[in-house]
């Protein structure tokens, strides 16, 4: 399954994404570099963070496979109403490629090839965050750390990774709107730059909001395993782990767990 947008060769995105497009600055298409980063705040190979429940958090590993990544000018539509279950927003900017980030460490990882837009005001931008694979082994997150409150110190480890079922459509009747493609997307993250010639986009990660929602550490023990609270995100998974639940949506929030920015040369 491709990630490719219905925008063609270059020709083909120029058109699409510049000539003709009211507002727009240019329609040259370029080519820019692109990285994604985490925190700031990670030190001694720990970030520790409070969530809004109270608990303290040490985290010792979290990575995010990530990509690709759209920028665009204008604010779109949900993603249920969109042609083919794409976004509808304009697209000015994207990177087809994906990278791994480590969500602990500020230095910026290239992704595996280079975006190419045209030159026009950002206003949203967007995340996929599922790599092609479509099957149980394909993880998308990997954390680990502990969790203390009142007491209670909770290790915990695991991996969140997309479940074969969910390549199925909803139903015949709407085929764009897979349960996969609803999950794969994370729209509506706020951007405020203009994409030029020269630049890089930077995606940046900040992982304590993967657990903003995540109410009861203490669950994910039962699940037995030797990191003393290992999970794993599956089709049963998401329906029955209320904690695992919370971190996919902390995962999937388009405020605050993402932020893209534009670095001039």
């Amino acid at each position: 399954m491709s990630h490719t947008r219905p925008l063609g060769s270059a020709l083909g995105l120029a058109l699409a994404l510049g000539l003709g497009c009211s507002g727009s600055t240019g329609s040259q298409v370029f080519s820019f570099h692109a990285a994604a980063r985490g925190t700031d705040g990670a030190k001694g190979g720990a970030y520790v963070f409070s969530t809004p429940s109270g608990w303290s958090v040490s985290l010792t590993r979290a990575t995010l496979r990530v990509g690709p990544v759209y920028v665009n000018h204008a604010v779109p539509i949900s993603q249920g109403r969109a042609t083919g279950g794409y976004s509808s927003g304009r697209t000015i900017a994207q990177v087809l490629a994906q990278v791994t980030v480590d969500a602990l460490s500020p230095s910026p990882v290239p992704f595996a090839s280079d975006g190419e837009g045209v030159a026009d005001l950002a206003q949203t931008g967007e995340v996929w965050l599922l790599p092609d694979g479509g099957d149980d082994s394909t993880t998308i997150l990997d954390v680990a750390g502990t969790a203390t409150r009142a007491g209670v110190v909770v290790p915990f480890a695991g991996t969140l990774a997309i479940d074969a079922s969910w390549l199925a459509p909803a139903s015949a009747a709407t085929p764009g709107e897979s349960p996969l493609l609803a999950i794969r997307q994370v729209t509506d993250i706020p951007a405020t730059f203009t994409t030029q010639p020269g630049g890089t986009l930077v995606l940046r990660v900040e992982p304590a909001r993967w657990f903003d929602a995540v109410s009861d550490f203490a669950s994910l023990s039962a699940n037995g395993a030797g990191d003393g609270g290992a999970f794993r995100l599956g089709a049963s998974g998401l329906a029955s782990d209320a904690t695992t639940v919370a971190i996919f949506r902390g995962l999937h929030a388009h405020q605050g767990v993402y932020r893209l920015e534009w670095q001039s040369p």
